[in-house]
């Protein structure tokens, strides 16, 4: 006498199915981050109208800029696997150094002090790979190097009234856009076109 075979067979989906799946999500991964960030702003906005006003966003737009570009620069380095941790301190170095070399150069002064600093990163990184140190005991160092030049040279505030023009021109916006932020917007676009189209990337 024979028993009866019962079999229970699940429907699975074939590999068409599955490689649509997983192109799909390939597609979708890059997107995620910004469908949340506006979903956090929806949020906000829904909770306080004048948020989202133009005026409110420019405001924002303008103090992130600073942000956004010391963000970029980070890019390079977090994705060789690395960390700096001297880059707030070079900042203020280079904003004292400017502060300084604007009433008798001008816009040459921006651009040796941009000079002097890259060469410091560039003397900094040289370290990390030589000596085979880990990025972030080098970079370290720096920051307490750095930031103790700027606190020396700059015990007070210091005025700029002469050359202010070189700089001056980031404060300013056009049709709603503060220059920072399109600076550093302009500066991200770049960096993300090199990594997609160029050997560095």
């Amino acid at each position: 006498m024979r028993l009866p075979v019962w079999s229970s067979r699940t429907s699975t989906p074939d590999n068409g199915e599955r490689d649509m799946r997983s192109r799909v999500r390939r597609i979708m991964a890059p997107f995620v981050p910004l469908a949340v960030l506006l979903a956090l702003l929806g949020a906000v906005g829904v909770a306080e109208p004048s948020f989202l006003s133009l005026n409110n966003l420019s405001v924002l737009a303008g103090e992130s800029s600073v942000i956004l570009l010391l963000a970029t620069a980070q890019t390079i380095v977090i994705l060789l696997g690395g960390i700096d941790l001297s880059m707030a301190a070079l900042t203020a170095l280079a904003s004292v150094l400017i502060a300084l070399a604007l009433p008798s150069m001008g816009f040459g002064g921006v651009l040796g002090v941009l000079a002097l600093t890259t060469l410091i990163g560039a003397f900094q990184g040289t370290i990390h790979a030589r000596a085979q140190l880990p990025s972030v005991v080098v970079t370290l160092a720096g920051f307490g190097i750095w930031s103790g030049i700027a606190l020396a040279i700059a015990h007070t505030t210091i005025p700029v009234s002469a050359g202010y023009s070189a700089v001056g021109w980031l404060d300013d916006s056009s049709v709603g856009v503060p220059h920072a932020f399109a600076l550093a917007a302009t500066a991200l676009l770049v960096l993300a076109a090199s990594l997609r189209w160029l050997p560095l990337g």
